[in-house]
Order: structure tokens, then sequence, then C-alpha cells
């Protein structure tokens, strides 16, 4: 019926004696039965603060062995999705790598691999085109092919941020260069937005 009775606890004799004993051991497996069950709905709603802690024997002991286990994984994908945020994931990629997976159909560390190779080529990217452009060179853009989804948006953001400061830039250039040699440009035809059309109607009059 699913019930766990309290132990046996009369005295008993002879044959008695064993059986009694075997029923006490087997309501002290049972047992571990329920402290797994409770185990597992505090894992069931992403309460990791509970675990097995009793002591039993052959398959009750491997029950109880296995939610721990499973307890110590959610454990570390936690602490790796905190790393992540955090932004401070390495160690715990180079781990991610070298563990690779821990079973045939082991989706979850390959998937943290991923994510944050993703994030690391991103942040790679980011930090090539502002060092670049600290240096002036300006023609240096990202490859958006080698990113996904909403990556591949930021890193086109970007992309398009320089083009936008770049090509008003570029303008004033030549114009100031042409008006250096003499020469009286034809009006900017271009359209631009903001500042950038501000700036460009001060620096060529």
């Amino acid at each position: 019926k699913g019930q766990i009775p309290a132990k046996i606890n009369t005295e008993a004799f002879g044959d008695f004696k064993a059986l009694t004993n075997n029923l006490n051991a087997c309501v002290d497996g049972l047992g571990g039965l329920v402290e797994v069950n409770q185990v597992l709905q505090r894992l069931a709603v992403n309460d990791h603060s509970v675990e097995v802690k009793g002591t039993y024997q052959g398959v009750f002991a491997e029950v109880g062995t296995a939610p721990n286990l499973a307890l110590q994984r959610m454990k570390a994908a936690n602490k790796a999705c905190v790393e992540i945020a955090k932004g401070d994931y390495r160690a715990t990629l180079q781990a991610f790598k070298k563990l690779g997976k821990r079973s045939e159909n082991d989706t979850l560390i390959p998937g943290f691999i991923d994510m944050m190779e993703a994030i690391d080529a991103l942040v790679n990217d980011a930090k090539y085109l502002s060092s670049n452009a600290v240096e002036g060179k300006l023609s240096i853009r990202a490859d958006v092919s080698k990113h996904r989804g909403e990556y591949r948006k930021v890193l086109q953001g970007v992309n398009d941020t320089v083009d936008a400061i770049v090509g008003p830039l570029h303008v004033s250039a030549q114009y100031l260069q042409r008006i250096g040699m003499g020469e009286i440009p034809e009006k900017i035809t271009d359209t631009y937005r903001g500042e950038e059309n501000l700036n460009l109607m001060r620096a060529t009059g």
C-alpha cells in the first residue's frame, strides 16, 4: 500500500527473531526510499540544500547514492551559470572541456561548452574591434558569419556603429583636404543623422 510501518520492537526467539530482524531491515531500507523521495522533491523545485544522509545496504545504498550524485551535478551546473553571469567562467570552461561528456547521452556539459565558447567568440571580436579602433584602424570589421543568433546581431550592430562613425569622418577628411588645396567642393548630399550631420556642416561650412 506504500505505507512503511514502524519497526517491530517486541522480543522474539528462534526463527521468529530472524524474521523480525529481516522485517526491521526492510523497514530501514524503505526508510531510505522516503529520504530519497524528500531529496528528489526538493530538487524538483531547485532546492539543493538537502541530501541523502542515511546509511543503507545493497540496492538501497545505490538508490541513496544516485540522488546525491545528481545533486552534486546540479550544484556544479548552477555554479557554472553564476560564473557565466559574472563573466568569470574560464576555469570551468577548461574543466568541462577536459571532462567532455559524462555519458553518451550527455548534452548538458557540451551545451555549457558551446555557450561559453560562443560568449568567448563574441568578447574576443568586440576586443578586436575596439583595439583596432583605438589604433586608428577604422577599416577593420568583425566577421559576423562566425556568430549565431543574437550574438551575430550584437557584432553586426558594432560593425554598423563603426560604419556610421567612420563614413562621415572619411567625408570630412576628404573635404578638408580639398579645401586645404584651395578647392571649393560641392555640397554634401549624403544623408547623416544626429550629431554626425551637424559636425559635417561645421567642418565643411
